[in-house]
């Protein structure tokens, strides 16, 4: 019996200490787990907005995407619409030449429900440095880091640039994982002190010289972004790109309230049309009711290869110039896909619960994008 006891008392003082040590230095750790397993969940959500401090983006003028005429509509074969239904669709909207043709929700998700872009907000991103760039906030895409951050005026960090953050090709520290609990990008996603976390990353890499996805950089250029603009990233965008395109509800953008940022890799909550007036943006050169949004030049730049040795990936854009239909594409974990296809003046979005496991060998993404794209095609065809 004393043996008993004494296990017990053992097992209890272990459990304490992991709790207390977890309290200290992965507290994150107990908000991702309520978040998840918790709810039946092994990785973060496309409701989770409902859980976060966020902060709003205004619509401002509201206006309705524009719908085709009733017999335009398009008629997706059976088989692809069992796809996307068996993938945990839950909206999958078609526009060409600037019209709705398709538009279809699964698992209460309607017209108005937002939901998380997850990193296609890093495109978003994107598209406000060239806000910035352009309204004199920011000089240029060879502006260093260091001018707003000195941790990274020696070493490696000292050639690290804004536009170093925006094409992947910073050489930092980072683990870009979305499935194991004692992670930066897990912590970056449920902990608090973002701010600190991204400035702790160490510049491991000559940046500059190649490809590599981190949600990292996509922080840190954000944390640029906030050091020069007179409001905050969400009231930027309202201002610069939701307002002009007179998106159709207001959005949210979940943010570290212990310092009042946006989780700017992530976390922009939408309707599936107001992601798809996105695609729509850049399908128009960055050009909106014959005002410029985005600088077309910029635009080109967001959507050609920033490496030749890595052709899918541009400025903030996935990309695949060499398909049947070339394409570029928003992306976002479990497969919330904005992709635009200038050869035919289309743009689909597709969110969802689930992406294909597999990625199409030397390309890097998803096999379901590509069967999308063929469903689409096959109707529009």
């Amino acid at each position: 019996m004393d043996r008993i006891v004494w296990l017990i008392i053992v097992s209890l003082g272990i459990f304490i200490l992991i709790y207390l040590y977890l309290r200290v230095y992965h507290k994150y750790i107990f908000r991702a787990i309520r978040l998840t397993l918790l709810r039946g969940r092994k990785t973060s959500s496309i409701d989770d907005y409902k859980y976060f401090p966020v902060r709003d983006i205004y619509s401002v003028h509201p206006s309705s995407f524009p719908k085709t005429d009733s017999n335009d509509i398009l008629e997706i074969e059976d088989a692809y619409i069992g796809l996307l239904g068996k993938m945990d669709s839950v909206a999958f909207l078609v526009a060409k030449d600037g019209l709705l043709i398709f538009e279809k929700y699964w698992n209460g998700h309607q017209v108005g429900t937002l939901s998380n872009s997850f990193s296609m907000a890093k495109s978003v991103v994107v598209m406000l440095l060239g806000c910035a760039i352009k309204d004199g906030f920011i000089e240029s895409l060879q502006t260093n880091v260091s001018d707003y951050f000195p941790v990274y005026s020696k070493g490696k960090g000292s050639r690290l640039t804004v536009g170093d953050l925006a094409r992947m090709s910073t050489g930092m520290d980072w683990q870009e994982e979305y499935y194991l609990p004692f992670n930066v990008t897990t912590q970056a996603y449920y902990g608090d002190q973002l701010n600190k976390l991204i400035l702790g990353r160490k510049i491991k890499e000559d940046p500059g010289k190649s490809f590599t996805y981190l949600s990292g950089n996509t922080q840190l250029l954000a944390m640029v972004l906030s050091e020069v603009l007179p409001c905050t990233l969400s009231e930027y965008l309202t201002k610069k790109i939701w307002s002009p395109l007179g998106m159709e509800s207001d959005a949210k953008w979940m943010i570290d309230e212990s310092v009042g940022m946006e989780r700017a890799y992530c976390c922009i909550n939408a309707t599936a049309r107001d992601f798809l007036r996105l695609g729509q943006l850049l399908l128009q050169k960055g050009q909106w009711d014959n005002k410029i949004i985005l600088d077309e030049e910029y635009v080109d730049l967001m959507t050609r290869p920033a490496f030749l040795e890595s052709p899918q990936y541009g400025y903030g854009l996935w990309l695949d110039l060499h398909y049947e239909y070339p394409f570029y594409m928003m992306r976002g974990h479990l497969g919330q896909y904005v992709i635009v296809i200038p050869s035919m003046d289309l743009v689909i979005t597709r969110l969802g619960k689930k992406n294909a496991k597999r990625e199409v060998e030397g390309k890097q993404i998803p096999e379901d994008v590509y069967s999308y794209i063929e469903g689409v095609m096959s109707a529009v065809s």
